[in-house]
Parts: C-alpha cells; structure tokens; sequence
C-alpha cells in the first residue's frame, strides 16, 4: 500500500533536464521548522503548515491552493514506520528510473526535517507544463507526505512553495479528526468487507479491518476524495487515465471494458478489467464519480474469490453517494 501511494504521486513524466535555470535546491542536511497557534492544522491528520496569505483552504483535499496549477497537498498515514519503509521507496524509485518507467529526476535529497528523517525529490510534468516537489518524512510510527506543484520555470513560485514546504509541522500530541474529510456515504452490509481505517482522504474497506501496507494482494476497496470535474469528458478522462497508472505499478491487463454510468445529480464513468500482478491473477472493478460539489474515485481489486467478492464489490459501488 505505502509504494502504491508514494509512487502513485512520485509517477511524474519529466521535461528535458537539459535547462538554463539553476534546479540544485541546496537543501540542508536539516531543516527547522517551528509550529505556532496560527498554523493551519490539515483536517484529519497531525500536520501543520504556515499558509501564505494568498492561498486558500481546500479542506476535503487537504490542499492549500493559489489557483488550479499551483498548490501543496498533503497525507498522513497511520502506523506507517517510515524509517522501515524508507529504503525500498528509494530503491523501488531507482529502478523505475533504470527500466525507464520514470525519467531521471531535477534533484533528489535526503535530509532531516526537525527530528524527522526526509526525502524530497524534484521534477517536472511536461505534459501539463508543471513543475513538481514530492516531499515524503516521519518515523517509526508513521509516514507524510507533502506533494506541491507550480508552473514550469516559476522561479519566484518555486521559491514561495519552498518556503511553505518547510513550514511543515508534525505534532503527535494532537488528535486527528477524519470526519469532515468523507465526502461520501456507502453501505456495507450484506458484504465482507469492513472499515478499515483511512490514509487521510484516501478511505480503504477490506476483510481484515486493518490496513496491512506489507500485504501486497488484500482484497480491498479504496475510496479517494479528489477535485470535482467541470464536465462528464473531464471526469471520463481521469479515469482512462488511471488505466495508465495501474500498469505503471505493474498490473498486466488482459481483459477491460468501460462505459458511461448514469446519476440522479452528477455523472460517473465505469471500468472493469481482469489482469495478474506479481504472478497472481486479479479482478479490477473502479467508477468515478461527480457532481456540482466534489468528486471521488471507488476502486476495488480482488485476489481470492474473485467471482464472489467481486460481486460484492458491485454491491457496494450501488450503494454509493456523493454528499
């Protein structure tokens, strides 16, 4: 689960390297930051951030925002040791980039932010001519990760975003409300699966009620909170893409279909695709859906029954509803 998360934000196309503008960040081996009462505190989670004046607060996406193309957001995730899982994210990194799954990176570094060991990397999206820092930290108890974007060559930009990355806090005194995050209602009974916690505004179902990040073919449901679509084609978009994604992590796709899906209030669109991950065989069922307000992205994957749990599966998507 944490290297599908991590590299689910780490999978960035690149722009040629080959530039004029200065990209060494010259990042210290350490880096203080210090927590006030005027810190914003992200819904859900023990971080904190000093927002600059002129973003907003995007509470359900825990994304402090100037406009659409420029912002930082942030997960935390739970009993997550982030010291154990700190060399493979390197690794599983280095050889996406040696396959060419990933382009190599603007900069890398490792450093400490306060007591807490950090990785950030640097790099940029060419197809939506952005530049992008994904900065990961934490400890043996858990795992965060900050994740900002600004236009291409946006220097002064850069800078701002800087700055704010590292105004970040963690404070483990504090309690986290998740509630005000879920941006949905969805009914359980009849079914398998149960509430198995959430990685902030990512929620996962599973058999188990707990979330295993070492178990790589758990029979589970996530729902992710994301922004809402101006349009069906937008949405529908979004979700083809994801396809991209899953076989980016390494899913073999043998069988898909796919189809526009009606609503009461919104829109949605629909895949279904059967594949084998690692060796093993796997069912895939993900809608996402929209209306006026938000939007969010349901995808459950089976391993073991699949004919059974993916029935399942079915019947709680039936049941979902955006608030």
């Amino acid at each position: 689960m944490k290297k599908i998360i991590l590299l689910f934000l780490l999978s960035l196309i690149m722009i040629n390297c080959e530039s004029k503008i200065n990209r060494d960040l010259k990042i210290p081996n350490k880096v203080i930051s210090k927590n006030d009462e005027n810190d914003l505190q992200f819904d859900g989670t023990r971080i904190s951030i000093k927002k600059p004046n002129d973003f907003e607060y995007i509470q359900k996406l825990l994304r402090i925002q100037k406009n659409p193309s420029t912002y930082i957001q942030v997960m935390e995730i739970e009993n997550s040791s982030f010291t154990e899982s700190k060399k493979s994210i390197l690794k599983n990194y280095e050889n996406d980039i040696a396959s060419g799954k990933l382009p190599k990176e603007f900069y890398k570094k490792e450093f400490f932010i306060n007591e807490y060991e950090a990785i950030l990397y640097y790099v940029a999206d060419k197809r939506n001519h952005s530049e992008q820092i994904a900065l990961s930290f934490g400890d043996n108890e858990f795992s965060a990760i900050a994740f900002a974007v600004f236009p291409e060559n946006d220097i002064k930009t850069r800078e701002e975003i800087i700055k704010t990355l590292f105004s970040i806090s963690f404070d483990k005194k504090k309690e986290a409300n998740s509630n005000n995050l879920q941006n949905f209602n969805i009914d359980l009974k009849n079914t398998e699966f149960i509430n198995a916690g959430n990685m902030s505004q990512l929620f996962v179902y599973n058999l188990s009620g707990k979330i295993d990040a070492n178990n790589l073919f758990d029979n589970q449901i996530i729902i992710g909170v994301l922004p809402k679509f101006d349009n069906k084609e937008s949405l529908k978009n979004y979700s083809l893409d994801m396809i991209n994604r899953h076989k980016s992590s390494g899913i073999e796709i043998s069988k898909i279909s796919e189809k526009e899906i009606e609503l009461k209030d919104g829109f949605g669109y629909e895949i279904y695709f059967e594949g084998k991950y690692q060796g093993k065989y796997n069912s895939v069922y993900q809608i996402t859906i929209g209306n006026k307000n938000s939007s969010l992205i349901f995808s459950g994957v089976v391993y073991d029954r699949r004919d059974e749990l993916m029935q399942q599966i079915k019947l709680i998507a039936k049941t979902l509803k955006l608030k």
